[in-house]
């Protein structure tokens, strides 16, 4: 017998995961770190298909765990969902009733489960997001010089060009790119020549 898909709403928190679970109306609550996402996990089965709100980035270590473990995630857009609680009448704000709302979200709506980037991709998108946020304080900072009276200009100064400021930061954002995105090529090659090992291999035996 087909084993019943149950859609199951997590909302994430920085401490913990508030998780719903539609078909049978239980809730509980775990810790956001290794020990409640393994929690999370022994409570999940086989056909499961979790729905979770995109959080920044808070959502990716259950998420990763969840489709490691086998269980269909969707990581939806939260404007979906604020829009599917005003048109049901869900509007009532506790993270309890969040859970609530991505569970009905999924069983109604019917998200589509997507495979998740890998660890090398989430690094590297990672990396391109702080390198972002670096250069935009650092002209934020160089703006502000430029309008500031001088007597502050000595302070700001120090912040932008110190040894550790923001170039360096930057500098060591782009460095740790260059090496993620180094690995990730290099490992691509291996695989490509052990796929074309084995089609020799495959031929010659043919």
């Amino acid at each position: 017998m087909e084993e019943l898909i149950r859609f199951v709403g997590i909302d994430v928190a920085k401490a913990a995961l508030e998780v719903f679970i539609g078909s049978t109306g239980a809730a509980f609550s775990v810790a956001n770190d290794e020990v409640g996402i393994r929690e999370l996990l022994r409570q999940m089965k086989p056909a499961d298909f979790v729905i979770l709100e995109a959080t920044g980035g808070l959502e990716m270590p259950v998420a990763s765990a969840l489709a490691a473990a086998g269980v269909a995630v969707a990581i939806v857009n939260p404007r979906q969902v604020r829009d599917f609680a005003r048109a049901t009448g869900r509007l009532a704000k506790t993270d309890r009733l969040d859970a609530e709302v991505l569970a009905r979200f999924g069983e109604t709506v019917r998200p589509t489960a997507r495979p998740l980037a890998d660890e090398q991709t989430q690094a590297l998108e990672a990396l391109v997001t702080r390198r972002r946020q670096l250069v935009e304080i650092l002209t934020a900072e160089k703006n502000r010089r430029a309008r500031a009276p001088k007597i502050l200009h000595r302070s700001l100064d120090e912040h932008i060009k110190a040894p550790c400021g923001f170039r360096r930061r930057t500098w060591r954002v782009d460095s740790r790119h260059s090496a993620v995105a180094g690995a990730r090529r290099a490992a691509a090659l291996r695989a490509r020549g052990w796929q074309g090992a084995r089609d020799d291999a495959a031929r010659t035996v043919a």
